[in-house]
């Protein structure tokens, strides 16, 4: 039997080296802007919404016109709908969540530690209650998984289309967790 593949859910990951500046540069926004935004945080800092990132803009946005050519938007030049950065510091997390309103979505590590919590994907609920109501599975898998997490590692990048419910899974560190999150239109 030949199997065919149909709506694949795409997650396109890339390294971009961090500038030494970068972490610094975070917390001096949290320095100026204490409170910060409460969004899908939980016990960490959100910063407001910037319209541009320092540092790793061009490359991103490059990343993004590959996808845009690949999903066959030849004719695009794909833009920062939106970007912020958040700090989880010990016991932070960020519930699942869709951005709306734009192509892809990201997150870019600046800072993390080896227990930094996992960012996670999430297929839709019913999708997964009508799989996982089934039968027992012997395994998970790509077929079955209700959701697939990546460990964030320091200048990992991970694109995927905006309407991809994902979530951070608690830092468990010390350690503060710095990302740069970010939403991209077309």
């Amino acid at each position: 039997m030949k199997p065919i593949s149909i709506f694949p859910t795409l997650v396109w990951e890339d390294h971009i080296d961090v500038h030494k500046d970068y972490p610094q540069y975070v917390y001096n926004l949290q320095r100026d802007d204490p409170e910060g935004l409460y969004r899908s945080n939980r016990n960490g800092w959100h910063s407001k919404i910037y319209d541009g990132m320092p540092y790793v803009q061009d490359q991103i946005l490059s990343l993004a016109k590959i996808v845009a050519d690949e999903h066959s938007y030849p004719n695009t030049e794909p833009y920062i709908c939106q970007s912020w950065y958040n700090i989880a510091t010990k016991q932070s997390l960020n519930l699942p969540h869709q951005h709306p309103q734009s192509f892809l979505s990201g997150v870019y590590y600046i800072k993390v530690s080896d227990n930094a919590g996992p960012l996670k994907f999430h297929r839709d609920p019913l999708q997964a209650y009508i799989i996982q109501s089934m039968h027992p599975m012997d395994t998970i898998n790509g077929l079955n998984a209700p959701s697939a997490a990546f460990k964030p590692e320091n200048g990992k990048l991970y694109l995927f289309p905006s309407w991809l419910m994902h979530s951070v899974d608690l830092n468990d560190d010390e350690e503060d967790r710095i990302s740069l999150a970010f939403s991209i239109g077309l």
